[in-house]
Protein backbone atom coordinates (compact mmCIF):
# COMPACT_ATOMS: atom_id res chain seq x y z
CA UNK A 1 0.00 0.00 0.00
CA UNK A 2 1.52 3.28 -1.00
CA UNK A 3 1.00 6.47 0.64
CA UNK A 4 -0.45 9.71 -0.70
CA UNK A 5 1.21 12.98 -0.88
CA UNK A 6 -0.20 15.99 -0.12
CA UNK A 7 0.02 16.84 -3.52
CA UNK A 8 -1.49 13.35 -4.73
CA UNK A 9 -4.55 14.62 -2.09
CA UNK A 10 -4.29 18.38 -3.17
CA UNK A 11 -5.30 17.07 -7.12
CA UNK A 12 -7.42 14.44 -6.26
CA UNK A 13 -9.54 16.73 -4.82
CA UNK A 14 -9.45 19.41 -7.15
CA UNK A 15 -10.43 16.90 -9.91
CA UNK A 16 -13.49 15.88 -8.36
CA UNK A 17 -15.85 18.43 -9.91
CA UNK A 18 -13.96 18.31 -13.22
CA UNK A 19 -15.93 16.14 -16.24
CA UNK A 20 -14.30 12.86 -16.69
CA UNK A 21 -13.21 12.76 -20.08
CA UNK A 22 -10.91 16.05 -18.96
CA UNK A 23 -9.65 14.63 -15.58
CA UNK A 24 -6.37 13.29 -16.44
CA UNK A 25 -5.06 15.90 -18.88
CA UNK A 26 -6.05 18.70 -16.38
CA UNK A 27 -4.77 16.41 -13.53
CA UNK A 28 -1.14 15.70 -15.26
CA UNK A 29 -1.12 19.63 -15.92
CA UNK A 30 -1.88 20.98 -12.50
CA UNK A 31 0.41 18.32 -11.20
CA UNK A 32 3.52 19.35 -13.40
CA UNK A 33 1.95 23.25 -12.02
CA UNK A 34 2.80 22.10 -8.89
CA UNK A 35 5.93 19.74 -9.41
CA UNK A 36 7.87 23.01 -11.30
CA UNK A 37 6.82 25.27 -8.21
CA UNK A 38 8.82 22.70 -5.56
CA UNK A 39 11.48 22.82 -7.71
CA UNK A 40 11.76 26.28 -7.36
CA UNK A 41 11.54 26.48 -3.96
CA UNK A 42 13.83 23.79 -3.41
CA UNK A 43 16.76 25.74 -5.62
CA UNK A 44 16.25 28.13 -3.15
CA UNK A 45 17.29 25.93 -0.45
CA UNK A 46 13.68 25.02 0.82
CA UNK A 47 13.41 21.60 2.51
CA UNK A 48 10.96 19.65 0.25
CA UNK A 49 8.27 19.24 2.87
CA UNK A 50 8.21 22.62 3.29
CA UNK A 51 7.88 23.59 -0.07
CA UNK A 52 5.41 21.31 -0.83
CA UNK A 53 2.92 23.07 1.82
CA UNK A 54 3.82 26.11 0.86
CA UNK A 55 3.12 25.83 -2.95
CA UNK A 56 -0.06 23.84 -1.65
CA UNK A 57 -0.88 26.57 0.00
CA UNK A 58 -0.91 29.32 -1.99
CA UNK A 59 -2.76 27.90 -4.58
CA UNK A 60 -5.75 27.79 -2.63
CA UNK A 61 -8.92 25.58 -1.66
CA UNK A 62 -8.67 23.06 -4.55
CA UNK A 63 -12.67 22.45 -4.47
CA UNK A 64 -12.37 25.76 -5.69
CA UNK A 65 -13.58 27.09 -8.91
CA UNK A 66 -10.83 27.88 -11.10
CA UNK A 67 -10.81 31.28 -12.83
CA UNK A 68 -8.44 30.58 -15.72
CA UNK A 69 -5.88 27.54 -15.50
CA UNK A 70 -6.44 24.50 -13.49
CA UNK A 71 -4.10 25.85 -10.76
CA UNK A 72 -7.05 28.23 -10.73
CA UNK A 73 -3.84 30.78 -10.86
CA UNK A 74 -3.10 33.19 -13.59
CA UNK A 75 -0.35 34.34 -15.37
CA UNK A 76 3.38 32.20 -15.50
CA UNK A 77 3.92 32.84 -11.49
CA UNK A 78 0.89 31.21 -10.53
CA UNK A 79 -0.42 33.87 -8.80
CA UNK A 80 -3.57 36.14 -9.10
CA UNK A 81 -2.68 39.12 -10.95
CA UNK A 82 -4.69 41.57 -10.01
CA UNK A 83 -4.59 43.04 -6.15
CA UNK A 84 -8.28 41.96 -5.48
CA UNK A 85 -7.28 38.39 -6.42
CA UNK A 86 -10.15 38.41 -9.45
CA UNK A 87 -9.61 38.34 -12.79
CA UNK A 88 -6.95 37.97 -14.67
Amino acid sequence: MTTATLTDRYVDAAMRTVPETQRDDLAAELRGSIDDQIEARLAEGEDHASAERAVLTDLGNPTSSPRSTPTGRCGSSGRATSSTGGGC
